[in-house]
């Protein structure tokens, strides 16, 4: 996929989260049940650091608080400026927690994320934003490089092609820039009420694809498993701890 393609792709996900931001995380307060399954690793370590990457409005670092208390280190970053500000409400009473504003899908490196290990390196509800392969590749290598030794590594695929629901809120008509430079598994997806004109950009990583993507990362495998949406499987998770 090509850099312009990539941009206006990436505006149009900046468009929605800053006009939908608020009634978007509305909709999006309780904790994913698949983090639950998350709970005896992350009680492994006394005071786990934890780097949130697309920490949306801050839910994950919500969830931590209530199953650990103040037992952890918090850094999330995001994009989207309102995003970020629903954040800072959610994280008000995490001593030392940190809100960093930053694009990884522009710029899927290393320089894009903090310069530091973390025991956790967490990525729920992102890699579904990033277009092209190539950028989603870049981009968790630079996560995979972030995780401290004997840390995890926390990946969630949205599996929405599986879904027929999904389907129908799936856009068939793309702005003539867009015809012909989507990649397979991408869609545009309206969200909303029946006939909203709001629409994202997402893309469904297959069991191919994330394999590629895991393929050459210096983490091990520890915990595979499905959970979440009124299937129980709308998320697939891989859990990979380095050495």
């Amino acid at each position: 996929m090509n850099d312009e393609t990539t941009r206006a792709l990436n505006a149009l996900n900046q468009t929605f989260y800053r006009d939908s931001a608020e009634l978007f995380a509305e909709t999006r307060r309780a904790p994913w049940p698949g983090w639950r399954e998350l709970l005896p690793l992350l009680r492994r370590v006394p005071r786990p650091s934890v780097l949130d990457v697309g920490c949306g409005n801050g839910r994950f670092a919500s969830f931590l608080a209530a199953e650990l208390g103040a037992t952890f280190l918090y850094c999330g970053i995001d994009a989207s400026a309102p995003l970020l500000a629903l954040a800072a409400q959610a994280v008000a009473g995490i001593r030392g927690a940190r809100l960093v504003q930053t694009d990884v899908v522009l710029d899927p490196s290393l320089s894009a994320v903090p310069d530091e290990r973390f025991d956790w390196v967490v990525a729920f509800g992102l890699l579904h934003h990033v277009p092209g392969e190539a950028r989603r590749r870049a981009l968790t290598a630079a996560l995979a490089e972030r995780v401290a030794p004997g840390g995890f590594l926390a990946l969630a695929f949205w599996d929405f092609a599986r879904e027929p629901r999904f389907a129908k809120k799936a856009a068939t008509e793309l702005p003539p820039e867009l015809v012909g430079q989507l990649e397979p598994g991408d869609a545009l997806l309206r969200w909303g009420p029946e006939g909203s004109s709001s629409l994202r950009f997402c893309h469904h990583s297959d069991a191919a694809e994330e394999a590629r993507l895991l393929a050459d990362l210096p983490l091990q495998t520890v915990r595979s498993f499905e959970s979440d949406g009124r299937s129980g499987r709308l998320n697939r998770y891989r859990v990979l701890q380095r050495g």
